[in-house]
């Protein structure tokens, strides 16, 4: 029956990477999956059949739920523009504070340390004081840092789809290109690849891509993603144990960055309460999902 748990849980993982703002990997840390997951592909190959063995588990499942999920969102975005992207934009801003507190725990832990460090004198109470207060620097520079390189991803959208619909061989090299790119959506929680698709302006025409099984367009993007995914993977592990804040204030950047691409602007009619209902829903959604998951 692990088996079954795993394509299910799977399945779950595939629709919420199709809601921008929702982050597979976060959802994978709510469903006590995230660490085997990123350990499987960082060492798939210390112990090749178990590891590959559960993650095409997880793949069933997740190529199941993004199949499942995806026309129904291209068909809510078509129709309800407006109310989808204020749902979405409350998915994003109530996805901050788990950041956040993640962000705030690896803190705690280095403040532990640096307690222990003042018991050694004088000297190195300053050393340490001018150390905590670079850090503090240091974590807000990461955070504008993820904030700017998604501004300027989503500087000139139309020209990337166009580039990305081309069907030259330029086009073909942007796809993997983007592929890996959006990879980094897959490895860390907190980002999802259709937030990063939509950075890009390439949401919509993926959804439409994945619906209408245009393979030309969808190979190049998965292979890009299959590199991006196996080459970053052990290197998200790795950075995410030793600057865990740094880390997560660089995700809070991203995320925060992103508001600016979803803002649709204001809603006129009954698209106004219903987009503010919209918000409201979302962020009420993943703030609960996120305590859930931190709490388990």
């Amino acid at each position: 029956m692990e088996y079954l748990k795993n394509i299910i849980k799977g399945v779950v993982i595939g629709i919420s990477m199709m809601v921008p703002g929702v982050s597979g990997g976060t959802m994978a840390i709510v469903l006590g999956i995230y660490d085997r997951l990123v350990h499987s592909v960082a060492t798939i190959f210390k112990d090749l059949k178990n590891n590959l063995l559960f993650l095409i588990q997880v793949g069933i499942g997740g190529a199941a739920g993004v199949l499942i999920f995806s026309r129904l969102m291209e068909g809510a975005i078509t129709s309800y523009p407006y109310i989808m992207r204020y749902l979405i934009m409350g998915v994003i801003i109530g996805g901050l504070p788990l950041l956040f507190k993640k962000a705030a725990e690896s803190r705690t832990g280095q403040a532990g340390k640096t307690g222990a460090q003042r018991a050694q004198g004088n000297t190195s109470r300053s050393r340490s004081s001018a150390d905590t207060a670079w850090s503090h620097i240091s974590d807000y520079i990461f955070l504008l840092l993820g904030a700017a390189i998604v501004l300027l991803m989503s500087l000139e959208p139309e020209s990337l789809i166009d580039m990305a619909t081309a069907g030259s061989l330029a086009g073909y090299i942007f796809l993997l290109v983007s592929g890996f790119i959006i990879a980094v959506g897959v490895v860390l929680p907190g980002i999802s690849w259709s937030f990063m698709l939509l950075v890009l302006g390439m949401y919509e025409v993926t959804l439409n891509a994945i619906n209408t099984f245009n393979i030309p367009f969808l190979i190049p993007l998965g292979i890009g993603m299959a590199i991006g995914i196996f080459g970053t993977a052990k290197a998200v592990e790795r950075f995410l144990q030793k600057y865990p804040r740094k880390t997560y204030m660089l995700i809070i950047g991203f995320v925060a960055g992103s508001l600016a691409e979803v803002y649709p602007g204001a809603p006129r009619g009954w698209q106004l309460p219903a987009s503010v209902a919209a918000f409201i829903a979302g962020f009420a959604a993943i703030y609960i999902l996120g305590k859930r998951g931190l709490a388990e």
